[in-house]
């Protein structure tokens, strides 16, 4: 199923992130925003800075069924969801429990030509990414190729995963840029 499609239907697409974020490495592609990105504020009917309720209700409203957890009893706070094939997390700031970060993670594909033709569909719905890095694992074990669009409203970190034994996934990533952000 296309990623236009799964959007329409309002599946969410999460992500697994480890850190806080992703680094630009020297010598990464820098582009200027994409026109089609450039008014984008979040995925879908999901806006990082959002009130958690507002967050829950813009889901149910789509029939996404939600579940909220508490990270050991305290915040931070996530809601979490799974559609078609896709698990989406919605982390929620600390103090005012807003969205945070909105991530997706889709199932697994066959191979990096599936995973390309994933990314290919961003590409032609926001435009050239401002910057892409590749990332291998120092024992070849694993790649990521960080695909970043961004503008004044928003971030948006599109992963294409691949290891020796994980397979193949892509994974993306929403959230409020800041200063300490690429």
């Amino acid at each position: 199923m296309s990623i236009s499609k799964l959007a329409r239907l309002g599946v969410v697409m999460v992500v697994v992130v480890v850190g806080a974020g992703v680094a630009v490495a020297k010598g990464a592609k820098k582009r200027k925003v994409a026109p089609s990105f450039a008014r984008v504020t979040g995925w879908s009917t999901l806006r990082p800075g959002m009130a958690a309720d507002d967050a829950r209700a813009a889901l149910t409203a789509r029939g996404v069924a939600v579940e909220e957890h508490a990270g050991n009893a305290k915040p931070p706070h996530w809601l979490a969801f799974e559609r078609d094939g896709w698990r989406g997390t919605i982390y929620l700031d600390d103090g005012d429990r807003r969205v945070s970060e909105i991530l997706f993670q889709g199932p697994k594909l066959d191979d990096e030509a599936a995973t390309d033709a994933v990314v290919a569909g961003y590409r032609a719905r926001y435009g050239a990414a401002a910057t892409i890095e590749r990332v291998d694992g120092a024992d070849g074990t694993f790649v990521e190729t960080h695909h970043t669009w961004r503008n004044a409203h928003v971030v948006l970190v599109v992963t294409a995963h691949g290891s020796q034994t994980g397979g193949w996934w892509v994974s993306e990533v929403w959230r409020t840029p800041t200063a300490a952000q690429p």
